[in-house]
């Protein structure tokens, strides 16, 4: 009885070498895209199949992408990522693992964007720019942010605070500009070192806001 039951288990253990290596299919063959990607509709989206993209990736000026949740396997980006104009995206949760972005990152005029949450992952990029996006209330997704050249949060009018930058601690360049709503700037805490900077401070509601900003930049 015993060794007719030896086959069985052999076909039970091959079967479930099988599974187990086509579950996994993906990430043993992991896909690099070479040069531009650029999407412009949800099922592009879904049916994104990187990890990595070579050039730039542009997500940009559309009303049918409602989420990105088809790209969360991307982890880099070598050239730039441009997130514009995209009226029915409220999140970019699908970007939860990307790490970095060799060029610049631009996540702008995304009307129903509220917050960027699926970036807490990103912490290098060349430069950030988050801007006009009228429904974001916070960065706090730019936590993870250790390493980058310059930083623009401009024209979100609906944002009350900066404090995903908190990880900050030099820079060569700032902008905080247009943002109407903002009550304080203590995600700069941490900011020791800037460089050859300009922080122009324009829609600041509050002088003692705007004080602070001149500090920060004679540190």
């Amino acid at each position: 009885m015993v060794l007719k039951l030896i086959p069985k288990y052999l076909y039970i253990g091959i079967l479930s070498l099988f599974v187990a290596f086509f579950c996994n299919l993906e990430q043993l063959y992991a896909q690099t895209c070479s040069g531009d990607i650029s999407l412009s509709s949800q099922v592009e989206v879904d049916n994104f199949d990187c990890d990595t993209v070579t050039g730039n990736l542009y997500i940009r000026r559309t009303t049918s992408i409602t989420n990105l949740n088809g790209l969360s396997k991307l982890t880099s980006v070598s050239g730039a990522v441009s997130i514009i104009l995209n009226h029915a995206l409220t999140n970019v949760d699908g970007l939860a693992a990307l790490t970095s972005v060799g060029r610049w990152l631009s996540v702008s005029f995304n009307s129903a964007l509220t917050n960027v949450d699926g970036l807490t992952a990103l912490t290098s990029a060349e430069s950030v720019n988050i801007g006009n996006n009228r429904a974001l209330t916070n960065v706090d997704g730019l936590a993870a942010l250790a390493s980058v050249e310059g930083v623009d949060i401009s024209g979100n009018r609906a944002l009350t605070n900066i404090d995903g930058l908190a990880a900050l601690t030099s820079v060569k360049w700032l902008t905080i500009d247009g943002n109407s709503a903002l009550t304080n700037i203590d995600g700069l805490a941490a900011l020791t070192s800037v460089g050859d900077l300009d922080i122009v401070v324009t829609g600041c509601v509050k002088m003692s806001i705007c004080r602070r900003f001149e500090n920060a930049a004679t540190t």
